[in-house]
């Protein structure tokens, strides 16, 4: 904890602004990191220089995570005073960023206890996610940052400095920072045959996003597209009948792309490391580890959502230091995260769950639809000779051969490989 120091203050700000992106990124926000530079007396002592440097959260973030903000303080020569205090102060607003839906709240920056005086510590403001739900579907968060010695100091925003008594009585103006939690981000400009990367932030900015890397070739006509945050609730259950973790739909629904993209979808963790959702306006603790979680969307989009079902996108990547779960599409889509009750870890565990495919009958079974990543799928009949030879990504067998003719009512044997493992399966035709 960073505690109080005597100090008479001469505050001169600088301003630099970082922007969000990689290779040719579409960057919908930007974390700004702010120094403070201070001359500060104590004692009879000279003037000892420090700064204070603060990352604030992007102006827009999907919920469902804690506000995590780090914070560093410098001395040179140093040593920093073990009195300084530094505090994030913040207040919740409605969706119309002018209501406030609660008084001010102090946040100490905390840091891990010094053994020896030092020039520097690094802590951090933290904002856990149950203080957070008045805003679950829509809000603000307004802050400021505040250095003192017991009731004086200075507190700094986004309007600059301005002195702070004890007492802060409202946030609810243009001198604070703020973000605006939202359901939809759309990249600003079209994304077309050139690539491109969109995210959308959570509130734990150091943290792994939601976002979706097309790369060259995967779009040809050039389109915004839209990550939506959708309520968990209201959807067909997943596997063995649970609710969705997290629920992310990307629009216009229904593009299909030439070449794969990458989509990560982001993940809330207790102190446990154990997987956390929002859920019914409460935090759910699921008890379950991140290894198991898998991606699956939602299809056929042809269909009433009611009688769609939930489909592993492909083999999924999970990165348990940035909270993200990757996998390959090849459609947009309504995507979920689930823990399936098995590991998607192979090729295997990937196959269609379609058993009987019906080309003439209901819309739901007309189809074979594999996974994302997979580039080719062969079909044979039961006496081995080839019937199709389906392209992918996420190639789709409507039940014809070569020549597009429905084949006979039988059973058929599918091959394909997937992340060099090759699979068999077989499926019945029924007409």
């Amino acid at each position: 904890m960073m505690r109080r120091m005597p100090l008479s203050w001469l505050f001169v700000i600088a301003w630099a602004l970082l922007q969000v992106g990689e290779g040719r990124a579409w960057a919908f926000t930007t974390i700004s990191s702010y120094t403070y530079t201070a001359a500060v007396t104590v004692g009879a002592t000279a003037a000892s220089p420090f700064t204070i440097q603060v990352s604030t959260l992007p102006n827009q973030a999907f919920f469902g995570k804690d506000v995590v903000i780090p914070v560093t303080v410098t001395a040179n020569p140093g040593p920093i005073d073990p009195t300084l205090t530094v505090s994030l102060v913040y207040q919740l607003v409605g969706p119309n960023g002018v209501t406030p839906l609660g008084p001010p709240e102090t946040v100490l920056v905390t840091t891990s206890a010094l053994t020896s005086p030092s020039n520097t510590e690094n802590g951090t403001a933290v904002i856990p996610l149950s203080d957070l739900l008045p805003i679950q579907n829509g809000g603000q968060i307004n802050y400021v940052f505040v250095a003192k010695q017991g009731g004086a100091g200075v507190e700094f925003g986004a309007g600059g400095l301005a002195p702070a008594p004890g007492t802060i009585s409202t946030l609810v103006s243009t001198s604070s920072f703020l973000t605006a939690i939202t359901n939809i981000i759309c990249s600003p400009s079209p994304i077309g045959p050139a690539g491109g990367r969109v995210v959308a932030p959570g509130l734990f900015e150091n943290d792994g996003q939601t976002a979706v890397t097309f790369p060259p070739g995967a779009i040809t006509t050039p389109v915004t597209v839209c990550i939506q945050q959708d309520n968990v609730t209201g959807w067909p259950a997943g596997p063995g009948g649970t609710t969705p973790i997290e629920v992310d739909t990307l629009t216009p629904s229904g593009t299909s792309l030439s070449q794969v993209a990458q989509l990560s979808i982001s993940y809330a963790t207790d102190n446990n490391g154990l997987v956390e959702s929002v859920q019914n306006g409460q935090i759910q603790n699921l008890n379950v580890n991140a290894s198991d979680l898998g991606i699956f969307w939602l299809g056929p989009e042809n269909l009433p959502v009611s009688d769609q079902s939930w489909r592993v996108l492909s083999i999924p990547s999970v990165d348990k230091t940035l909270h993200t779960v990757t996998s390959a599409t090849a459609h947009f889509s309504t995507f979920a995260l689930f823990v399936p009750g098995a590991a998607i870890s192979s090729a295997a565990s990937t196959r269609p769950p379609m058993r009987i495919l019906v080309p003439n009958g209901n819309p739901s079974n007309r189809t074979l639809i594999f996974a994302s990543d997979v580039d080719e799928v062969r079909i044979f009949d039961i006496k081995g000779r080839r019937v199709k030879t389906i392209s992918g990504p996420s190639p789709v067998w409507d039940g014809t051969n070569d020549s597009g003719s429905v084949v006979r009512s039988g059973v058929y044997i599918y091959q394909y490989t997937e992340n060099g493992e090759r699979v068999s399966g077989v499926i019945g035709v029924a007409k």
